[in-house]
């Protein structure tokens, strides 16, 4: 991978552990996270319609309601537990995984929310160095485009939302705990790396009075691997 400088994947373990050389270690890895629940609900709406989706298109499940496809037909819980742990689809994830996704995401990941799209994205846009016009001259029109005060939307699936005191979002979460935990210290780190990420690309503008943030370090940023 010496001439490599992104790549994309879904299977963030497998490049962490095998693809990387010791001394790339130190490249950054981007990824953005989507509330657990709200990713199933997601799903269950965009592949009643996504015909483009050769072997997972759904739409028998149309006919059903989101209690109903949660109860007899979901099989996919504890995603992102599993994924950070190097575990298959269909395996169980234990808080053995967990704590290992904890330990990658503190010490290898910039990590983005969905729902924080604008602030991920400038943030990932600062450690690959293309926050400042002179290396990227298209960057800054690009973000008023998408994270202005009209952004426009692509690639999205409307679909109706799912409360948290409804019965399914309670399911959902009930099956996904391992997740739902991870969620709650992504949440953390992403508060905690703000500074961490000023500190290391702006020292000379950031707080110096606070001490670092034990979440790893952000330095040196080469190859850069995006989780999906």
């Amino acid at each position: 991978l010496d001439n490599v400088d992104i790549l994309f994947t879904s299977f963030p373990s497998f490049v962490l552990e095998r693809l990387f050389t010791p001394d790339q270690k130190s490249s950054a890895t981007l990824a953005l996270f989507r509330h657990p629940v709200e990713r199933l609900v997601s799903k269950f709406y965009y592949l009643q319609i996504a015909s483009w989706e050769v072997s997972s298109y759904s739409p028998q499940w149309a006919s059903l309601s989101i209690q109903e496809w949660v109860e007899n037909y979901n099989e996919d819980n504890d995603h992102l537990v599993k994924k950070l742990a190097g575990k298959s689809y269909r395996d169980d994830a234990t808080l053995q995984d967990l704590e290992r996704a904890k330990k990658t995401l503190r010490e290898r990941f910039v990590v983005g929310l969905t729902e924080r799209m604008g602030e991920s994205v400038r943030r990932f846009n600062i450690v690959l160095g293309l926050d400042k016009e002179e290396t990227c001259k298209y960057c800054k029109s690009c973000m008023n485009t998408y994270f202005g005060a009209h952004p426009q939307k692509s690639n999205s699936n409307p679909h109706p939302e799912l409360q948290e005191d409804d019965p399914a979002w309670q399911l959902i979460a009930q099956q996904n705990s391992l997740d739902m935990q991870l969620y709650d210290y992504i949440l953390q780190l992403f508060d905690e790396q703000k500074d961490l990420i000023e500190r290391t690309y702006y020292p000379t503008t950031a707080d110096t009075s606070s001490s670092p943030a034990d979440t790893g370090s952000i330095e040196d940023a080469g190859s850069v691997v995006s989780m999906e």
